[in-house]
């Protein structure tokens, strides 16, 4: 069972549905929900505002104070009774006191109740009849079962024994619903869980608070209390202060009782709820782990003496994080990022390494970081939920504390999260956000806009929000999405807004979470236009700062002699022109397509499509914008489009000489973005049989182009990775050389070379001849350290300086070995004298 529609009416900053969105098809949906409360007669003149659900992910996007947060609540409070906005403490009740201030019904009785309600979907026979049960209407051979069966649930007291309607078809009357049959049906309904934004990981925590997590009692601990180690560090200095007097009594001074009673708080002190110590760590060791609270009480009665046993538990448990986690495939910006535990006199403490080989606390690391392993954490602890009647998910702005890295990575999380492999697809995300890069690109169907409507509007669902390149989403969030270079680490550089449209449309009218793999995934590669070819180049330039690379970048460009031309100019084969890109970051789209032939040329980006796919959008556009035509000249226009040379010198040429004939447009303009929109359209629309193969072929060409794009763009990246790489081990093998004029120790010189060994292994293949060197070095060192050598000096120091010199100015060469100075494997024993000495 899953969520298909949200339905509100008169609550919170929710009115009505005052933009007609939800009545479009008014003839032939019937809402029976809009007559509650009213008089059948005024039903139309109070309709629910009505918010489809996805069956998956829903992206619930708006401003401030545009209703975000009140939608998940009227969510919760269907399904549990329970709101989650209330002091944060997810508890409070629906009342008549979420009426909104605009309700039009309302009087200074106040006997007017706000309406919130779920319509629900992909429900399976036994449900169904669990929920006719409950309701107390099972039986009746008017409510029978069917595959495609929708339940409406509406919370809209009366003032009298009715708590709820239940609306089994729109053409019965609905079931009315005691409040003890309101409780029995949620029992079947999709369990409610939350991933807590405001919730971070701690640093460290207790033994006792990680106790008080599991919900373990001090009792459960055979007498065992669980003290933190600096309040019973605090508490031994306080008696160690104490004395009796001659006659072996104690007295306390008024100091000493304030002390006493500072640390026996202290002592006590348990895990706040306020701040959840306790709470998300247990989440992370018994629901994600899978430590079951046994082990946590024999590591509560262990004492120093079993520091083997313990020290062996928790290696386990480290090999467990890493292999359950996964950490570096969520946390994109490190390959080597990883999290640890480690355990020291009652205490857990969390530890992050990266590819330095430095081990940091939270404290040291971005505070992002902590709120997406809290947000990480709790999904993982949901993945395990596979109710029958399915489950819905809720998390309120989680854009607040991370980066937009980190918002970037979370996109991966709740896909993740919602999956076959993890849910068998029972599971339903609902999310709000105020944050563009929050925002599956990939997915704009999963889009819901509210906003804030004038006076009495209140907040308002605005249908159809991703049209116009996701305006007016972008006037939602108040915000400049223009798309530059500078907004994304990995580009693709078109010449147009037209390229741009119609590759990012057919990539998302395709694609599929399964199938992300086989395109461009939209989140990670930002579509740039530069508005016209000849800009390109000034966009490269301005792209660049200094001698910095650019981002990774590829460019596609028109077949024709503009696109050819463009091309020298960037890759510096033009006369007097800079290099501004590589050769083989820059492509033609006649490299692309394979399906060019005598009647279809490939000249722009719009000759991937199908010719057959075109005219009909050619066709579309002139009769919906031109109904003349349509009336006088339908059957010139099809000729014409239909002429077995229409796309001889490209789809692009040939409309242009159609609107030339047709519509007499001057210098063979036409309006090749709204072509493109009727196209989305044909392939949005019913499908008619006879397109089913041209739709086909249209996807294995996007499929095609989009492998080829990802094989240059993978090149794209790690040529940046190469030239970042390359400067760091630059900077890590001078920053040594400075520091070691004329020696260093063995273990120094080890420490490094496994630096250098980390940022290779991160390189790739290009540079495998780096990885041969150091390994190499590597074992010399370790020969040295094997010999009790303790120091580098001398001509050894110099043969090291000299090869460590080779490696920073050219680090991906493969090294010309050199003679080693004699004495230089061991040292001489007058070399191991001057070690004995420099030491």
């Amino acid at each position: 069972m899953k969520i298909a529609k949200v339905l509100l009416r008169w609550y919170k900053s929710f009115n009505i549905n005052y933009l007609g969105y939800a009545d479009r098809h008014a003839n032939t949906v019937r809402r029976p929900w809009n007559g509650l409360g009213v008089d059948e007669s005024m039903a139309q003149d109070f309709p629910f505002i009505e918010i489809p659900i996805e069956r998956d992910i829903t992206t619930i996007v708006g401003g401030n104070e545009s209703g975000k947060s009140h939608l998940l609540s009227a969510i919760s409070k269907v399904l549990t009774g329970k709101g989650i906005l209330d002091d944060r403490d997810y508890s409070r009740s629906f009342s008549r006191t979420d009426l909104c201030h605009f309700a039009a019904l309302r009087n200074k009785n106040a006997d007017l109740w706000p309406n919130i309600g779920l319509q629900f979907g992909d429900i399976d026979e036994s449900q169904y009849r669990e929920i006719l049960r409950a309701s107390g209407v099972e039986g009746k051979s008017h409510f029978k079962y069917a595959p495609d069966v929708a339940l409406t649930l509406v919370l809209a007291p009366d003032n009298s024994d009715t708590e709820a309607y239940l609306f089994v078809s729109t053409s019965t009357e609905p079931v009315r619903l005691t409040i003890d049959q309101l409780a029995g049906v949620r029992r079947y309904l999709p369990t409610l869980k939350f991933i807590k934004s405001d919730l971070a990981i701690a640093d460290q925590v207790t033994l006792a608070e990680l106790s008080s997590g599991y919900g373990l009692e001090q009792d459960e601990f055979f007498g065992l209390p669980l003290y933190d180690f600096d309040a019973g560090q605090q508490a031994a200095a306080l008696v160690e202060k104490l004395s009796p007097d001659t006659h072996g009594t104690f007295t306390l001074s008024e100091q000493m009782i304030q002390l006493l009673t500072s640390v026996k708080e202290s002592l006590h002190k348990q895990s706040d709820g306020s701040q959840n110590t306790g709470r998300l760590e247990a989440l992370l060791f018994r629901d994600v782990l899978g430590i079951e609270a046994k082990t946590i009480k024999l590591l509560a009665g262990l004492d120093r003496r079993d520091r083997g046993y313990i020290e062996g538990l928790i290696a386990l448990w480290n090999q467990e994080v890493e292999s359950t986690l996964n950490l570096a495939h969520y946390w994109q910006q490190d390959e080597a990022f990883s999290l640890k535990v480690n355990y020291k006199q009652g205490t857990f403490f969390f530890e992050i390494s990266d590819k330095t080989g430095s081990i940091y606390t939270f404290r040291e690391r971005s505070s992002g970081l902590r709120y997406f392993l809290s947000y990480y954490i709790q999904a993982k602890a949901l993945e395990g939920i596979r109710a029958e009647r399915g489950s819905i998910i809720l998390m309120d702005e989680p854009d607040s504390f991370l980066s937009i890295i980190g918002q970037r990575n979370l996109l991966s999380v709740f896909e993740s999260l919602v999956g076959a492999e993890t849910s068998r697809g029972t599971t339903q995300l609902i999310y709000t956000t105020h944050s563009p890069f929050l925002v599956n690109r990939n997915f704009p169907h999963r889009i819901r806009l509210v906003r804030k409507g004038d006076a009495e509007e209140g907040s308002q669902f605005v249908d159809q929000a991703r049209v116009r390149r996701y305006e007016p989403i972008r006037s939602a969030l108040g915000i400049d999405c223009a798309q530059t270079l500078f907004m994304g680490a990995t580009n693709l550089l078109l010449e147009g807004p037209t390229d741009q449209y119609l590759l990012s449309e057919l990539i998302r009218f395709f694609v599929t979470p399964d199938t992300v793999s086989d395109y461009l995934d939209l989140n990670s590669v930002v579509l740039v236009s530069a508005e016209s070819a000849p800009a390109i180049g000034p966009l490269l330039q301005a792209s660049q700062w200094s001698d910095e690379p650019i981002p990774a970048t590829v460019v596609l460009l028109d077949g024709d002699q503009g696109g050819r031309e463009v091309r020298d100019q960037i890759i510096g084969k033009g006369r007097k022109q800079k290099k501004l890109i590589n050769e083989d970051s820059v492509l033609l789209i006649t490299d692309l397509c394979s399906h060019g032939s005598e009647t279809h040329r490939v000249v722009t980006t719009e000759d991937i499509l199908p010719v057959e796919l075109y005219r009909r959008a050619v066709i579309k556009y002139v009769c919906d914008w031109h109904p003349e035509v349509r009336k006088k000249r339908q059957q010139d226009l099809e000729r014409l489009v239909n002429a077995e040379n229409f796309a001889q010198q490209g789809l692009v040429a040939g409309a242009r000489e159609v609107f030339a004939q047709i519509l007499g447009l001057p210098n063979q303009e036409y309006d090749k973005f709204g072509v493109l929109q009727k196209l989305i359209e044909i392939l949005y629309g019913p499908e008619p049989e006879e397109l089913q193969a041209v739709v086909d072929e249209t996807r294995e060409r996007v499929r095609a182009i989009c492998q080829a794009l990802r094989r240059k763009i993978e090149l794209s990246q790690q040529a940046v990775k190469l030239e970042t790489g390359t400067q760091a081990l630059h900077r890590i093998i001078g920053g040594f050389l400075v520091q070691h004029k004329n020696s260093s120790s063995v273990t120094e010189m080890e420490i490094l070379l496994e630096r250098i060994e980390r940022e290779a292994a991160a390189l790739g293949d290009d540079a495998d001849p780096l990885k041969t060197t150091v390994a190499r070095r590597l074992t010399e060192v370790r020969k040295m350290k094997s010999e009790r050598q303790n120091r580098v000096i001398n001509d050894q120091w110099k043969y090291w300086e000299d090869a460590l010199e080779a490696m920073r100015r050219n680090p991906l060469a493969r090294e010309q070995p050199k003679q080693e100075p004699e004495g230089v494997g061991g040292g001489t024993e007058d070399d191991r004298d001057e070690e004995s000495r420099l030491i």
